[in-house]
């Protein structure tokens, strides 16, 4: 027969498992403020970036990403002096996608820096204010996330219009605009 745990058994087992969970909170938190940090820094990065690889993308009708042919590229590579309307369409498609990830960088650390917060305080108000925090936090994330990927998604249907010889700069805004129907075919 099993003897029931004493109060002060019960209070040190429920002091490990609160321990063992703020542990758990610092690192998820800790790990949420690093990704943050890198996607925020990263996309501002990109941002200085992006009207080389519009450039790329328009002269040599390929994805920039994850090609090494743009490793070498540069502006003076173009075949046209000016940037046509083709190219700025793209450069704008690009630039919006680079500050969605950086919103989304400094999303996930301001989320990791309310975990903290939590652990910090450690008082069960202050952690339920901090998950509404978080909770609405995320929301604002999930509407920038979603923004992102329709920006991924014209983009790509742009690059494949580009590719196929149905893109010019006559029928720019027409291909644009139905970006979103195309998508569903």
């Amino acid at each position: 027969m099993k003897r029931p745990k004493t109060i002060d058994q019960k209070i040190a087992q429920f002091q490990d498992d609160i321990k063992y969970e703020s542990k758990r909170i610092w690192l998820t938190s800790v790990t949420f403020i690093a990704l943050g940090a890198i996607g925020f820094f990263t996309g501002i990065n990109n941002t200085f970036q992006v009207r080389t690889i519009a450039n790329f993308v328009r002269d040599t009708k390929q994805s920039p990403y994850n090609n090494p042919n743009l490793t070498s590229w540069t502006i003076m590579n173009s075949t046209e002096p000016v940037p046509d309307r083709i190219e700025m369409g793209i450069f704008d498609f690009m630039r919006a996608d680079e500050v969605c990830k950086a919103a989304l960088g400094a999303l996930v650390f301001m989320m990791g820096l309310t975990g903290l917060a939590t652990v910090k305080r450690g008082k069960a108000m202050a952690a339920q204010k901090n998950f509404q925090r978080v909770f609405y936090t995320f929301c604002v994330f999930l509407i920038f996330f979603v923004y992102q990927r329709k920006q991924v998604q014209s983009f790509n249907y742009v690059l494949k219009a580009l590719q196929d010889g149905t893109l010019n700069t006559t029928n720019w805004d027409h291909v644009v605009a139905n970006t979103h129907e195309q998508q569903k075919v």
